[in-house]
């Protein structure tokens, strides 16, 4: 008999403190496991992945059918899987799983010679009866069965990925834990809904995995949309810093696609790594252009008027195509207008010297020197005077409940409270945007 690797046909070894204290996998996060080790074309019972349950060694009775094998037709099959106890390295008794159960990340086993168990623990803890499964499920359970599935669930594969992206997107667009799924409350709102997709696989080891496949598979999407645009790839960059003081670079792609119009893709998000000069920012831009594939099919970038990003386009422009003129190089360096249209609100807000303004207040908010930034504010005309009218209303719980009161006796339509954030152009802009929609009378 051939060798097989450890993982399928060694005996475990004797489970250490370390692996005592640890928590134990799942059943459903041991099968996402054995996708990584897909059955054998003959399989033996040697030869098929081994699952570890209650510190036992268990085989997926289903892995050992033989092609085209009728199987198991119990209705608790869709509640849970069958599994042989690996005694001394050979076949022993089998027993059925709960899957319920197992979501919950408890063991649950009964011996498979007659149903009647299992199908009492469904009716007691699960609430779920024979009379409860759906036509669908019992006709299908009358066909004919190719080789099973390791997560078979009763969905077509189909279904099963809809279901997978909408809930990677879900986390992602909605900032959620992976963890979220194994909720007991969202179990049992799905097993009321669907009792096959409540036995879908929810582990943060199988959500993870799906977030990097799927990120794997849309990154494909995303390049083939590249490569065969209409257009040139036309670029944007920004840095930033994180609140965890992370420098990140971000790159948009813009292009035309045929039927489908104007398409913009995030294809970078990274750290940049040392200073922000314009040869280090190019290396970063030119690696991304080279894992996209694009470097013959860029078009022009857009960034803000930071006298880095001129010298980071002219070193870029130059790697991509040395013969490319100085003219050209600058003809294709797009200014960002949205960042234009900032200078000049700022400048006519606070002044040519906009930010030596802000800092200043900074530092008098700091040393909580309230009367010298009061004076600061007033050299500005009409914005210092609403920043200073402002900031003595919220200097106090007795001004700001007073203001309330006679907004309302005012019979304002929003009676709301006026702001006073940490960024000076920020909190004008707030200011602003609340008394020009003639709700915040003074």
């Amino acid at each position: 008999m051939s060798t097989t690797p450890n993982l399928l046909n060694e005996a475990p070894s004797p489970a250490s403190a370390f692996d005592r204290l640890r928590q134990t996998k799942t059943i459903s996060e041991q099968l996402e496991e054995a996708k990584d080790h897909p059955t054998p074309d003959n399989p033996t019972f040697n030869t098929v992945y081994r699952f570890r349950i209650n510190n036992k060694i268990y085989v997926l009775e289903e892995t050992l059918w033989r092609k085209g094998q009728r199987g198991r037709t119990s209705w608790i099959n869709q509640h849970g899987w069958f599994f042989v106890h690996c005694h001394d390295n050979q076949p022993g008794a089998s027993f059925w799983a709960c899957r319920h159960c197992d979501l919950k990340s408890r063991v649950t086993l009964f011996d498979a010679k007659a149903s009647s168990s299992a199908s009492d623990h469904l009716r007691k803890i699960h609430r779920i009866t024979k009379a409860s499964e759906s036509t669908d499920s019992e006709t299908s359970s009358d066909a004919p069965l190719k080789r099973p599935r390791l997560d078979f669930t009763g969905l077509t594969k189909k279904r099963v990925k809809t279901i997978q992206e909408s809930t990677v997107g879900l986390i992602v667009d909605a900032n959620l834990p992976f963890g979220i799924f194994q909720n007991n409350y969202f179990q049992s709102l799905i097993g009321q809904l669907n009792t096959q997709v409540s036995t879908l696989p929810w582990s943060r080891h199988t959500l993870n995995r799906s977030l990097e496949d799927l990120f794997a598979e849309k990154r494909e999407e995303v390049k083939r949309e590249l490569t065969t645009a209409a257009t040139r790839i036309h670029l944007g960059f920004d840095l930033w810093t994180s609140s965890n003081r992370h420098a990140i670079m971000a790159v948009t792609a813009h292009f035309l696609v045929k039927d489908k119009g104007p398409q913009v893709r995030l294809i970078a998000l990274r750290h940049q790594l040392g200073a922000h000069d314009g040869e280090n920012l190019a290396s970063t831009l030119d690696e991304v252009i080279t894992e996209w594939e694009i470097r013959g099919n860029i078009g022009v970038v857009v960034s803000d008027n930071a006298s880095s990003n001129d010298t980071c386009l002219q070193s870029l422009y130059s790697r991509i195509n040395p013969r490319m003129t100085e003219k050209d190089k600058k003809s294709r360096r797009l200014r960002c207008f949205g960042h234009i249209l900032n200078l000049v609100s700022k400048a006519f807000l606070f002044g040519k010297d906009a930010d030596s303004f802000e800092r200043q207040s900074d530092a008098y908010r700091l040393l909580q020197q309230d009367e010298e930034d009061l004076r600061h504010w007033r050299k500005q005309g009409p914005i210092g005077k609403l920043h200073n009218i402002v900031k003595f209303i919220r200097s106090s719980p007795q001004r700001t409940q007073r203001f309330k009161r006679i907004a309302r006796e005012e019979k304002a339509s929003q009676p709301g409270d006026f702001l006073l954030s940490h960024e000076t152009q920020r909190e004008v802009e707030l200011i602003l945007d609340k008394l020009q929609d003639g709700t915040q009378p003074i």
